[in-house]
């Protein structure tokens, strides 16, 4: 028997709570002609979000395996009516031969304040649909998953940071080689999860959302592509968030010049940067070590992670900058591993600039939600690839600073959003 026309009589239904949200009535089918799939399922309460899983003998075939599913699905879902999932399995899972199994369709619905771990905004989403969708995990992103660069420029990948309720210790506690009066231990509290970019914001992302040319166009050559897909450099904290921008929960943007000002109006998503301490905690992978996670500090095994002078190319003709100026420079974005969160590049490639204002002593006092708010200069974090092997700043405690009007091609900047995806309004006070 052919399987385009066995497959459909195997499938079974799956019905799921999840809170106050039902899914129910869930149906599935195959047109045996064009082997197109459909799922129909009622949702009932609140929008929610859905996701979908496909499933042999009650065992997951693998996200990869349907990435090109569509229709009510992987995005905000409104409760009126039925709504439908479209799967093309003749694309993506085209090898199997599944008529002796039986095959389900597990429909997930997700409140909007318990989204999935992923988050994706497309620049390039068609007029009149929604650019955010929300997917599982990193193998179940459409279009060739992460290999892709389109998740390097008109997309932004946003990873969950499940930090909620979790009391660590931010800084050194004297067990790193370089132990500083800027890195003082102090436990930290965080009371909500936050959303931050698994890469490094790219020059091309920057320019999708600003408007606002390269830079160091001529110093990368012209004629290179891996420009586009390199880490924004060379920005200035006030031209990102505004001059006089407050720093606080409410996260309110300044005057003139403001590129994330640009960003929240593409996106309706209220982007800004992470603080000094959702930063380091993200680095850290949650784990007790200084580098990602549990991992051990060593310089062969850093290598593998991130970016530093010894493994970085020089911009010359004989290692394909036709135009460079034979100094290294930021390399493509996650072309190393990813730390224990799924993150790239946070300790080397380019520095990234935090919210906080800088203070050099943070105190050994405990805090929850901190954010350093007094002062000039802001906190910058991470090595770069112009730090040397034997460095102290090629560590998650590490920590430094840069003025607010002031840039370098060795400092650029990661997203964070809140997990609502807007920050709080600020109450106005009565007198």
């Amino acid at each position: 028997m052919k399987q385009n026309v066995f497959m459909a009589a195997f499938f079974a239904l799956f019905g799921l709570w999840a809170g106050e949200i039902t899914v129910s009535d869930v149906t599935i089918a195959q047109n045996p002609l064009t082997r197109l799939v459909t799922v129909d399922y009622k949702l009932d309460g609140e929008p929610a979000i859905v996701t979908v899983d496909f499933m042999t003998n009650n065992v997951s075939i693998g996200e990869e395996n349907f990435r090109n599913v569509f229709g009510d699905v992987n995005r905000v879902v409104d409760t009126n009516g039925v709504r439908r999932i479209c799967w093309r399995p003749d694309l993506s899972w085209p090898d199997n031969k599944i008529e002796e199994e039986i095959v389900t369709a597990k429909v997930t619905a997700w409140t909007k304040d318990d989204p999935p771990d992923y988050l994706v905004v497309d620049f390039d989403a068609p007029s009149g649909l929604s650019c955010i969708s929300y997917y599982v995990s990193t193998n179940a992103l459409p279009d060739g998953g992460l290999s892709n660069d389109v998740y390097r420029t008109s997309r932004i990948v946003m990873r969950r940071i499940k930090a909620a309720g979790v009391r660590w210790l931010m800084g050194n506690d004297g067990s790193e080689k370089a132990t500083e009066a800027y890195e003082t231990p102090h436990y930290v509290t965080f009371t909500e999860d936050y959303y931050l970019a698994i890469f490094e914001t790219t020059q091309e992302q920057h320019f999708r959302f600003s408007g606002r040319e390269y830079t160091e166009r001529s110093e990368y050559g012209k004629t290179r592509e891996d420009i586009a897909v390199s880490p924004k450099v060379n920005i200035e904290y006030r031209f990102l968030r505004g001059n006089e921008a407050p720093v606080n929960k409410y996260r309110k943007l300044g005057v003139d010049r403001c590129d994330f000002k640009s960003l929240r109006s593409k996106t309706g998503i209220d982007f800004d940067l992470p603080t000094d301490a959702q930063w380091e905690y993200a680095a850290r992978a949650g784990g007790t070590s200084l580098i990602w996670g549990d991992f051990t500090w060593s310089i062969n095994t850093f290598a593998k992670y991130d970016y530093y002078y010894s493994n970085s190319k020089k911009h010359t003709a004989a290692n394909g900058y036709p135009e460079g100026d034979g100094y290294q420079h930021g390399h493509p974005v996650g072309s190393k591993l990813p730390n224990g969160f799924g993150l790239y590049d946070m300790l080397g490639n380019v520095c990234e600039i935090c919210l906080d204002v800088y203070t050099k002593d943070l105190g050994t006092a405990e805090v929850t939600d901190p954010v350093v708010s007094s002062g000039s200069n802001r906190v910058r974090r991470g090595g770069n690839f112009n730090n040397g092997s034997g460095t102290e700043n090629l560590r998650a405690t590490f920590r430094t600073s840069i003025a607010s009007n002031s840039s370098d091609h060795k400092i650029g900047y990661r997203l964070m959003c809140p997990l609502t995806l807007k920050f709080p309004v600020e109450e106005e006070v009565s007198e």
